[in-house]
């Protein structure tokens, strides 16, 4: 049996057909490749953003003593550039639960306190005349010494 009529293509067209599936194909993964980096660029710069801000926290004590009156310990805390988390307290080694007042009100932990301001902690500590209280928020610790007084 003989065809008549049927042609195949010529080598010079299937070479440029071949070209351009190729090209095609590689110019999917060059774009795929390019927004999964992009992706993961955006995911480390916002990480690297929020670790600037945690790193950035600073809290320093400014005064602290024990009312003798009531049996709690109150400590004078500023903040500095950046907002900071406070996130727990410490009398003596031992978490305590503390009430913290910034902006006028009392407030529970854990308590964020604005930047330039200056918080009041006040926990429990019975009939101690000293307390070793630890301040803990995300950029660090600060301790002091408190007295009765």
């Amino acid at each position: 049996m003989r065809r008549y009529g049927l042609r195949g293509l010529s080598p010079y067209v299937s070479a440029l057909l071949l070209a351009l599936i190729v090209l095609v194909a590689g110019s999917m993964v060059l774009i795929y490749a390019i927004s999964a980096i992009d992706v993961e660029y955006q995911r480390i710069s916002r990480e690297l953003i929020e670790t600037e801000l945690v790193m950035k926290q600073a809290l320093a004590v400014a005064a602290s003593y024990i009312d003798a009156g009531n049996g709690v310990v109150r400590v004078f805390a500023a903040t500095g550039e950046y907002p900071v988390e406070l996130l727990g307290v410490y009398v003596n080694d031992t978490l305590v639960e503390c009430t913290v007042y910034v902006d006028g009100a009392w407030n529970s932990l854990p308590t964020r306190i604005p930047p330039y301001t200056i918080a009041v902690v006040e926990c429990p500590v019975g009939s101690a005349s000293s307390a070793t209280v630890r301040l803990v928020y995300e950029g660090g610790e600060a301790e002091t010494i408190a007295y009765r007084v």
